[in-house]
């Protein structure tokens, strides 16, 4: 049996993966769902995936009139030696239901992110993702 949650965010900005939070993109609206196995594993462990894979519970997600310094990105994959399926984004949110409360996506990643195709350094993209994890912040 699989459980969907849906959730709507906006206002989002785009920043790489990791302790320091450089600002490479933003989007207007993002809307993501959380699917829940409720299978009973022996010795399941961690329900949290450690990597985008289909588990016991999963993110999935679409952004809208989004864009990102694809010149930032690619300088970065320069610098550290990865590719445009290596890189993973944090997408930090408010809440769209008055609160004020702010969320982050973990964990990233684009489907068919294509970083060649530049518009003054800037690409406009309504697009599917997959995600490690959605926390308040």
């Amino acid at each position: 049996m699989t459980i969907v949650k849906p959730i709507k965010l906006i206002n989002c900005t785009i920043t790489f993966n990791g302790p320091n939070e450089t600002i490479v993109g933003g989007v207007q609206e993002l809307s993501i769902k959380r699917s829940d196995d409720n299978t009973v594993y022996h010795n399941a462990g961690n329900l949290d995936p450690m990597d985008i894979v289909a588990g016991a519970r999963s993110y999935e997600g679409k952004v809208k009139h989004g864009w990102l310094l694809t010149n930032t990105i690619t300088d970065f994959m320069n610098f550290s030696s990865s590719t445009e399926n290596d890189v993973s984004f944090n997408i930090i949110a408010s809440a769209n239901d008055g609160s004020g409360r702010q969320w982050i996506v973990e964990g990233v990643k684009f489907k068919d992110l294509d970083l060649s195709a530049t518009l003054n350094d800037v690409i406009e993209l309504d697009r599917n993702f997959d995600a490690l994890a959605l926390r308040l912040r």
